[in-house]
């Protein structure tokens, strides 16, 4: 129902902006990437201070593989708002899913200074110390992650890993048994917990 009253909204004034963003967000929601993305765009061509839009944009090209315009929308995002920190958490998300790790990190901990009660920003800067081999501050900011969302199942899992990357596997292996106690279906987290049992 929502969506069919953006629609209706956006047919009524094509220049409203919070019409064609909803829009776009119930888009995404239903799986139309490319709708979404049309309804963004044309969100920031009638408001282009629209940080959110910019922000939401930036996210579909990122999934879809287009860096450079993600990096555009998300630097865009931060000029025009400095205190927003999902644009600086995103920049980090797509330089680390382009394996750029070291490049990752300044961008989560800006998010982190910005907003230090987004757990994300901590997992996903942890991510990026790990693939960096730093393993004593991928466990600072994963122990962060789970303070602030306590028994998150990827959290655990990921803690399991850097737990065995510092060769902590009694750690580890308390955290892969916590994963299976909350998805006992996981079968990653069984075939791991089953190799360290047998260790």
């Amino acid at each position: 129902m929502a969506g069919v009253n953006y629609d209706r909204a956006v047919e009524i004034n094509p220049n409203y902006g919070d019409g064609c963003y909803n829009r776009g967000l119930n888009q995404t929601a239903l799986e139309k990437p490319e709708l979404a993305l049309a309804d963004f765009t044309r969100a920031i061509e009638i408001w282009p201070q629209d940080s959110w839009a910019l922000n939401q944009r930036g996210i579909l090209f990122t999934e879809s593989g287009r860096h450079k315009l993600a990096q555009i929308d998300f630097n865009e995002a931060i000029r025009v708002d400095p205190s927003f920190h999902l644009p600086h958490y995103n920049l980090g998300r797509d330089y680390q899913l382009q394996e750029m790790y070291e490049k990752s990190i300044p961008h989560y901990s800006n998010a982190i200074r910005l907003a230090p009660g987004f757990a994300k920003s901590y997992q996903g800067r942890g991510v990026s110390f790990y693939f960096s081999d730093q393993f004593n501050e991928a466990l600072r900011d994963i122990n962060v992650a789970l303070e602030l969302s306590p028994n998150k199942v990827d959290y655990l899992f990921f803690r399991a890993f850097v737990h065995m990357a510092q060769e902590n596997n009694a750690e580890a292996i308390t955290d892969f048994e916590r994963v299976l106690k909350y998805s006992p279906d996981n079968v990653d987290a069984s075939d791991q917990l089953a190799l360290l049992k047998a260790m």
